[in-house]
């Protein structure tokens, strides 16, 4: 209220001096001018007199436009007037605005008011030219925009000075954090190094410790079979696979054995001692190969004899594979023994040969003997 009754504050000049346009009735109007720009008409009405005001809508420099009547003026714009009251005139520049017969057009500092009206059926039309004046509010509102633009300046600037002291503060921060960050990394480094070598220096311990174990358990097991058999084929431990066969077949377990040929050993050119040797014995033998690319090997008899038989008790063993194959057919060849059972395994003696047609259980198909025992087992 209090800005309204300044901007209105104004002296009319025209008539009666020092009466003040606030004081005066008016109507107020929402007008598009030709530029689409929004604007607020006030028109004011004394008795001798009547008062334009506009002001453009959203003008932050606060500007209005003024302009006022008297009789003598309107007459001046247009002779009809002469003979109307102001009172008709103001009612008549009414009846204009509701029909729509108003143009706002602005020009620089100035603003065209153009009205369109009908008196006695004749259309007519006026145009007031209403000069630009500022009021008592614009010091204030200068003053409290140029208050705004220094708190804006002192915010920027404070926004800066907390922009450049938070950037400060965050390189700070990340060095501070960097640093620890290094310092744990390296520790733990350095832990880690200390855990692999206490880990590979008790791994080292683990291996000695199995190689002891290994010694142990040759021994042990070289006294086991030392004991049992003599034989330059058959490894420390290697025993255990043919007893499990022997086991499985019989229920036994080996008691001692006792070599009947050693080929290395005898280095005949004929097969005739083997067979004097072992054959129609009423024992049980396992005959024991090496070849010259080292595969161990061989197979057990529970009846030797110098005729193909099929027996559920012979079978034939793979050292190398760790491997056993039950219910073979033996066959005292006059070649050198032979056992089958979907495959072929047997030695050529004359030819000093190990031959055989199942690589998947024996490892090779074909190679030069080295050497072959003949062992007769007693069992328990």
């Amino acid at each position: 209220m209090e800005n309204e009754k300044l901007r209105n504050e104004f002296i009319l000049k025209e008539s009666q001096p020092g009466k003040i346009i606030s004081e005066l009735s008016f109507k107020e109007f929402k007008v598009i001018g030709i530029d689409n720009q929004l604007y607020i008409l006030k028109i004011f009405k004394e008795q001798t007199y009547i008062a334009f005001h506009i002001k453009e809508i959203g003008d932050i420099q606060n500007i209005f436009y003024r302009k006022g009547l008297t009789i003598e003026g309107f007459c001046d714009l247009n002779i009809i007037f002469k003979y109307l009251s102001i009172e008709e005139i103001y009612d008549l520049l009414l009846e204009s605005l509701r029909d729509s017969g108003i143009k706002i057009i602005k020009k620089e500092n100035k603003i065209n008011l153009n009205f369109i009206f009908e008196v006695m059926g004749k259309k007519d039309d006026i145009s007031l030219e209403l000069e630009s004046e500022k009021s008592k509010i614009d010091f204030e509102i200068i003053k409290l925009n140029e208050k705004i633009k220094e708190m804006e300046s002192s915010n920027k600037k404070i926004k800066e000075e907390f922009d450049e002291y938070k950037k400060i503060i965050d390189e700070k921060i990340n060095i501070t954090l960097k640093n620890e960050i290094d310092k744990v990394q390296k520790e733990n480094e350095k832990k880690i190094k200390n855990l692999e070598n206490e880990l590979i220096e008790k791994e080292k311990y683990i291996n000695e410790l199995k190689k002891d174990i290994g010694f142990i358990r040759n021994d042990f097991t070289n006294l086991i079979d030392k004991g049992k058999i003599a034989s330059n084929i058959i490894n420390f431990g290697d025993l255990y696979l043919i007893e499990e066969g022997i086991q499985k077949n019989l229920n036994k377990k080996i008691k001692k054995c006792e070599l009947l040929f050693r080929e290395s050993l005898e280095r005949m050119d004929s097969y005739s001692l083997f067979y004097e040797r072992c054959y129609n014995k009423p024992f049980y033998i396992i005959i024991l190969v090496i070849t010259k690319k080292g595969n161990r090997l061989g197979g057990f008899i529970d009846i030797p004899s110098k005729n193909v038989q099929i027996t559920t008790n012979s079978f034939c063993f793979s050292f190398d594979k760790q491997k056993l194959i039950y219910n073979t057919t033996y066959d005292p060849n006059k070649n050198g023994p032979r056992f089958s059972n979907g495959f072929t395994l047997g030695l050529l003696y004359n030819h000093k040969r190990c031959y055989c047609f199942d690589s998947t259980n024996f490892g090779f198909n074909d190679e030069k003997l080295f050497d072959f025992e003949a062992h007769r087992i007693f069992l328990e």
